[in-house]
């Protein structure tokens, strides 16, 4: 999206620099280091495609300064290849100033004025400063609003606005030893992120299409919020279409794919457990509960070779004391390997929820762990790698 911003602003400020009278040489030097930064873009010569875009800035400021929309085209340009090259704190001033620019001129320059709002928002966030990234953000949705009805790339980033706005809001981690004050607080957070990211969805469908990565992640964060008010259904739900979309846009074997892929088999567990009548559920918990702690002999496959492991030893892990107090439930789904010993080996958290106390039982108790030495069909040991489980925690068994 930023490639369109940017071509869009320079195609209207390209217009006016051409077209404007030359009142003096320092004029000619504008558009000669403007000329020599495109002519660098098409060379692929990113530093002095960086030197004449700061030197054509530099140079509007000192010609210009406030009075021609040029130079706040030309800040853009600028900022934008200081924020490429990762130097945050510069392009937020860059950008500063661009809005300071564009702001007495608005309703000529909306949309220009919107996307130095977005940029600054994202450079506040790459620099750590999430307080100014979110005042960024929402100007950027109050800027864009009024032309997301007509311009389509406007939607997209007030969408893209939303939806940062829901990841800032959304805890990455949610401590089951939270007080009273810190639930309210978590509350009130989740609300608010899922409230962006359902705002978010319709603006980048309509602008990115059903498919698009975004619009998976606006489901993720969104379904944040249900899983923890315990609505089973619409969380299982959400996860599964963020599901699919991640696996289209990043395959299976993705980090972010396969921590969707945990929080979604956790709220589709409890989703079915609530259809079932109680009596039922009980019976299919203890069930559960027994084939965990039973050994038991499975078949995974390696690089087209057939691997038997059997469980000789696999208890549940501990429930925490502070969870259980707190009467909090999760899960953790993990990823280890088994050596040729039959000891379990590199033990990693894919994704676990509320996390922290469930994610120490759950690697303490795989330390314990025991296989039967990983065989092939003619009786080979060997070392298997990448065996994932699940593992619930529920005050209900």
């Amino acid at each position: 999206m930023k490639s369109v911003a940017v071509f869009f602003a320079f195609a209207v400020g390209w217009f006016f620099i051409t077209s404007a009278p030359l009142h003096a040489q320092t004029d000619d030097d504008v558009m000669a280091a403007y000329k020599a930064y495109n002519a660098a873009i098409e060379a692929g010569e990113d530093q002095a495609a960086f030197e004449q875009a700061k030197r054509a800035y530099e140079l509007a400021e000192a010609v210009w300064g406030d009075s021609r929309q040029e130079t706040a085209l030309l800040a853009i340009n600028y900022a934008d290849r200081l924020f490429d090259r990762k130097e945050y704190k510069d392009a937020v001033k860059i950008y500063a100033r661009c809005i300071e620019l564009l702001q007495e001129q608005l309703e000529n320059s909306r949309f220009n004025l919107g996307y130095c709002y977005y940029q600054q928002g994202t450079a506040f966030l790459e620099d750590g400063r999430k307080n100014k990234a979110e005042a960024a953000y929402l100007s950027t949705v109050e800027t864009l609003s009024p032309l997301t009805d007509s311009d389509l790339d406007a939607a997209a980033y007030v969408g893209q606005a939303y939806l940062a706005l829901a990841g800032l809001n959304a805890p990455k981690r949610v401590r089951a030893s939270s007080p009273d004050v810190g639930a309210r607080r978590l509350a009130q957070l989740l609300e608010q992120s899922r409230d962006y990211a359902k705002k978010a969805q319709p603006l980048l469908i309509r602008a990115l299409g059903e498919e698009a990565f975004l619009v998976g992640y606006a489901y993720l964060v969104e379904a944040y919020y249900y899983e923890w008010a315990r609505e089973w259904n619409t969380a299982r739900d959400l996860y599964k279409k963020a599901l699919d979309i991640f696996e289209k846009h990043l395959g299976t074997d993705h980090i972010e794919t396969r921590r969707a892929l945990g929080r979604h088999l956790y709220a589709d567990a409890l989703a079915r457990r609530e259809d079932e009548n109680p009596e039922e559920a009980e019976d299919k918990a203890l069930k559960e509960k027994n084939e965990m702690l039973a050994s038991g002999c499975s078949t995974v496959e390696r690089d087209g070779v057939e691997i038997e492991i059997c469980i000789v030893k696999r208890r549940a892990p501990i429930f925490p004391m502070d969870a259980a107090y707190n009467g909090q439930s999760g899960f953790a789904f993990i990823e280890f390997d088994i050596d040729e010993t039959g000891a379990v080996v590199n033990p990693r958290i894919i994704e676990s929820w509320p996390g922290e106390e469930f994610d120490r039982a759950t690697l303490s108790a795989m330390k314990r762990w025991r296989y039967k030495p990983p065989v092939t069909a003619d009786g080979t040991v060997v070392f298997v790698t990448d065996i994932e489980t699940f593992v619930r925690f529920d005050l209900e068994w």
